[in-house]
């Protein structure tokens, strides 16, 4: 039971902080009322969409890459006063971050744990 709690915390966590890496990198419209309804829509569906993706793991390539995308860039270039490029290029840096610490930890931790390598780092493997 600690465990499911543990990873909707994290998950919960993990959509909170993918928004306000937005928020605070951007600049918000001067409406309050809809910034802050719009922060907890869009932490809100990047939970229960990273929820989602983890509880089927679902197997196709970069799923998730096409979801925080979906969500994400709506909520930069909808609710933030900058440059339309400045709106799209946030979202994709962060992206990139994510992906480069994700898989960074994940190669990193491969010969702490001493367990079979995955299928999708079979490639960086020594001979």
């Amino acid at each position: 039971m600690f465990n499911y709690g543990f990873e909707l915390f994290v998950n919960l966590f993990q959509g909170v902080m993918f928004t306000v890496f937005c928020y605070k990198f951007l600049t918000p419209s001067r409406n309050k009322i809809c910034e802050g309804i719009a922060f907890c829509v869009a932490s809100l569906l990047m939970f229960l969409s990273i929820t989602q993706i983890n509880r089927l793991y679902v197997s196709f390539a970069y799923i998730e890459t096409v979801v925080f995308f979906a969500i994400m860039i709506p909520y930069c270039v909808l609710f933030f006063k900058d440059r339309i490029f400045v709106k799209i290029l946030t979202p994709v840096i962060l992206n990139v971050i994510y992906s480069v610490l994700s898989f960074g930890i994940t190669f990193l931790s491969i010969p702490i744990s001493n367990n079979d390598v995955p299928v999708d780092l079979q490639i960086l493997q020594y001979p």
